[in-house]
């Protein structure tokens, strides 16, 4: 089906995580489009009062800060299940609803993992105006190449304690 909006999907895979573990303290992370799920995740799992221990957003895409456009409704069946989209059609849609996302404020901490080359820390851009405690950390060496050869370097600083750039 064609997916919803990032709320939705949020919800859905948070009432999977809740299955297995009904309450926190919850340790959450998601690549590129799945950081934005993983960050909305913690949004309700916050607005439920759960504790939400670690947050990782690696290589997330800029959030979107400005007012949300209207959305046009999805296509539904004569059953009113949403319609089954081709596969260039989901992927469409699927990228518009991550571009219509639009995060709000999070006051617990969040690692913000960059790959690219090995320079400083990244500046955390439109992530900094939403988190109160970013911290960024450069990692591996492509967005690809960052959550399948260089995942150890994901884990290593998923794991530092306190919370501080190199």
């Amino acid at each position: 089906p064609a997916p919803g909006p990032v709320e939705d999907m949020a919800a859905e895979h948070l009432r999977r995580i809740r299955a297995i573990q009904p309450v926190g303290p919850y340790l959450l992370g998601g690549h590129c489009n799945g950081a934005l799920e993983a960050y909305e995740i913690a949004q309700q799992l916050r607005a439920a009062g759960q504790e939400v221990a670690l947050l990782v957003l690696i290589d997330p895409p800029e959030p979107s800060l400005e007012p949300r456009p209207p959305r046009a409704p999805l296509a539904s069946d004569p059953d009113g299940r949403p319609a089954r989209l081709g596969p260039r059609d989901l992927n469409r849609r699927f990228q518009q609803v991550m571009r219509d996302y639009r995060p709000v404020p999070y006051d617990r901490p969040v690692r913000l993992l960059r790959s690219g080359p090995a320079t400083p820390a990244p500046p955390g851009g439109g992530w900094a105006r939403l988190v109160v405690d970013l911290q960024g950390f450069r990692i591996g060496r492509s967005h690809l190449s960052a959550i399948t050869r260089d995942a150890a370097g994901i884990g290593r600083q998923a794991q530092r304690r306190p919370l501080r750039p190199d």
